[in-house]
Formats: C-alpha cells, sequence, structure tokens
C-alpha cells in the first residue's frame, strides 16, 4: 500500500531525498502495489456490491517492475545517479524478508476490473503527481 504519509513509501522514497534513486535487485521483478485511497475505496467497493463473491486482488490495474518504480521516482523528484542494490545485499540486510522484494510475482487486478472497479491511481506516475 502507498500513502504520501504511511505504508512504505516514505520509506521507499528516502533515497532520493538524497538525490540517490535505487535499484532494487535485478529491476526486472514486480512490485505490487496500491494506493491508500484506492484500497479503501476498494474494500467500499466489494462491500457494496453483493454480487461480487469471488476473490480479488488489491493490486493496481497497471504491473509495475522496480526499474519501472525507479524511473517514475526519478521523474518525480530530481536524482544525481541511480543506485542498484544487489540482491544478496538484500538477503543480508533484511534476511527472509528480502523475498517480498527480490521475487516480486506479477499480479493482475482483472477480476477487480471486470467487476466495474475504476481506479483513481492507476500507474505510479498518477500516484506521484497526485503526491505532494
Amino acid at each position: 500500500m502507498l500513502d504520501a504519509k504511511g505504508g512504505a513509501f516514505p520509506e521507499m522514497t528516502l533515497p532520493v531525498h538524497w538525490k540517490v534513486a535505487p535499484v532494487m535487485g535485478s529491476g526486472r521483478q514486480y512490485l505490487s502495489w496500491i494506493s491508500l485511497q484506492d484500497l479503501l475505496q476498494v474494500m467500499y467497493f466489494i462491500i457494496q456490491t453483493p454480487s461480487s463473491s469471488s476473490v480479488f486482488n488489491l493490486v493496481s490495474p497497471t504491473p509495475t517492475t522496480y526499474k519501472e518504480f525507479t524511473d517514475a521516482l526519478k521523474k518525480r523528484y530530481t536524482t544525481w545517479f541511480t543506485v542498484p542494490v544487489p540482491s544478496f545485499l538484500l538477503r543480508i540486510a533484511m534476511g527472509e524478508a528480502s523475498q517480498i522484494i527480490t521475487d516480486g510475482p506479477l499480479i493482475h487486478s482483472q477480476h477487480l476490473l471486470e467487476s466495474g472497479y475504476q481506479f483513481t491511481d492507476k500507474t505510479v506516475d498518477e500516484f506521484l503527481h497526485a503526491v505532494n
């Protein structure tokens, strides 16, 4: 979940305040994300839609890799350089929790879209544009 004041976003953007844009692992793995605004609206949508008795993936409709996320951060914030953070360093620093970053699976929100939900933040760029 991404929110300007909470969730993982403040920690993920900390390096850009130092003008550094980190690329985690290979950068090709997927980052499953959803804005707090969409998360709350999706939960309300599901509650209000009794015909939706299925399982939904609460992720944005646009699959994003860590490299694409870093590129979006570089566009939104001024950075001086990009620093690759190898997977083995993530494993040393985070242990098994690093698998969340290094093995990011591709997760779709197709069923949610087919049920009629309209996302506010469809892309990382849209989310970053809305963040002050």
